[in-house]
């Protein structure tokens, strides 16, 4: 992908064309000196197309498809069939865990609800046992981000082997076929040009009319920044001429099926990573038996300081 990027990539629009194309490589190439010939061989100049592109990317989802199976169901327990653990008398760290003075039950409680954890009291053998968790769901956000990069790929195979692009030029008041959108024609109404108080251009605007078996359907005003969204298809302004009877257009005409898809792949990875990174899961284990108060807090973050949440808790409940 990374090489992809750095190398110019044959776009889709007017690939069926014979001369467009070589004349197309033969510049990728030209930009290259002595390289440029090998480069070509090599399809470097269409990565996203070729074989070993997609073979290495279908690799990649499988790994993560089975990663996230794999870890699918401890991550579900951990998130919502969380056991109440019993805590060993023998495991005082002073770090981790403490003994504290005995104090109620409910004050406990109270004092772990203000933190925002959600408790639980089991007792057994005349052993309180309480477990209060803060942030609980972040046990599956590992599942969202893997779902995330999962959508992200299939988003870019859909974009990449489903997606449509050409262009169309429209002279002043011409009539032209909207391409990729059968029976659909797209006229050029005109043209302007809005500059800045000190002369520079500010946004360019094409005025359009569509029809259909000469009937108008609607009229739209498309800008750099603003393409025309129609059934599926992006119509977006990517420039212009001067002739003697006004101002011709060119319009790039996409159908891109994998951009929603993408798009919700990237918000899915962004959630699941910074609920692991800045809402970590932690949780409070405390035993309350005749004699002890036992206090010990865990978490699933790296960086989240258990012995500072150990020192507010001991605070709190009275040490």
């Amino acid at each position: 992908s990374a090489l992809g990027a750095f190398l110019p990539q044959l776009p889709p629009s007017h690939t069926g064309d014979i001369n467009w194309l070589s004349a197309w490589l033969d510049a990728a190439s030209a930009r290259y000196g002595g390289l440029g010939d090998l480069l070509r061989s090599l399809g470097a100049f269409s990565l996203y197309r070729s074989a070993t592109y997609v073979i290495l990317v279908g690799l990649v989802a499988l790994a993560t498809l089975v990663c996230t199976l794999d870890r699918w169901r401890r991550a579900w327990r951990r998130a919502f069939h969380r056991p109440i653990h019993q805590l060993d008398p023998t495991t005082v760290d002073g770090i981790n865990t403490v003994t504290l003075p005995i104090v109620p039950l409910a004050e406990i409680q109270d004092k772990l609800e203000q933190r925002g954890y959600r408790t639980r009291v089991e007792s057994v053998s005349g052993v309180t046992n309480l477990r209060g968790d803060r942030h609980g769901l972040s046990s599956a956000a590992t599942l969202i981000t893997h779902l995330g990069v999962l959508l992200i790929m299939a988003g870019f195979g859909l974009s990449t082997w489903l997606g449509q692009q050409t262009q169309i030029e429209i002279g002043p008041g011409q009539l032209a076929p909207l391409e990729l959108e059968p029976g659909l024609e797209i006229r050029n109404d005109g043209f302007s040009l809005t500059h800045y108080p000190d002369g520079s251009v500010a946004e360019y605007r094409a005025f359009v009319t569509l029809l259909q078996e000469e009937q108008q359907v609607r009229e739209a005003t498309i800008s750099l920044n603003h393409p025309l969204d129609l059934n599926h298809l992006q119509v977006t302004l990517i420039g212009f001429w001067e002739e003697e009877a006004g101002t011709g257009v060119l319009l790039q005409v996409g159908r891109d099926p994998g951009a929603v898809v993408a798009l919700i792949g990237g918000l899915l990875l962004l959630a699941g990573m910074a609920q692991s990174l800045y809402l970590p899961h932690t949780y409070v284990l405390v035993r309350l038996d005749a004699d002890h108060m036992l206090l010990s807090v865990r978490t699933t973050s790296r960086m989240g300081d258990r012995e500072a949440e150990v020192a507010a808790l001991s605070r709190e409940t009275g040490l």
